[in-house]
């Protein structure tokens, strides 16, 4: 892998531990209250999703080892060009059922992979 996949697989992981310590620090519903929490987090999917994208683009490898990741770009689309339709109950179960996991894949990713 390139500097430039990982730096942007950094960037994803990054902002996906930041949607962690916000969801962990609220509760669902001061989170479906707070308008400005709420567009904290389509902010972070959004780049967790584009860098997701990218990385995927310059190494096509990515998609093996992290199985979800059309749907982290298509939530990333949903909520980039779907703005008016974004489900927030949606975007709360995904900040707590599959970040963490998302954490974990992209952490073993670049623990395992070299850096060329």
């Amino acid at each position: 892998m390139n500097r430039e996949t990982a730096k942007r697989l950094h960037d994803a992981l990054s902002a996906a531990q930041e949607i962690q310590q916000y969801a962990a620090s609220t509760t669902r519903e001061q989170f479906l209250e707070d308008r400005s929490l709420e567009l904290i987090l389509e902010r972070l999917f959004e780049i967790v999703g584009e860098a997701i994208s990218k990385a995927e683009d310059e190494y096509p490898e990515l998609r093996a080892r992290i199985p979800d990741v059309g749907d982290i770009i298509g939530m990333r689309n949903r909520i980039a060009h779907g703005y008016d339709e974004v489900d927030n109950e949606l975007v709360w179960s995904t900040a707590i059922d599959k970040v963490p996991a998302l954490c974990g894949q992209l952490e073993r990713f670049l623990d395992e992979e070299p850096i060329d």
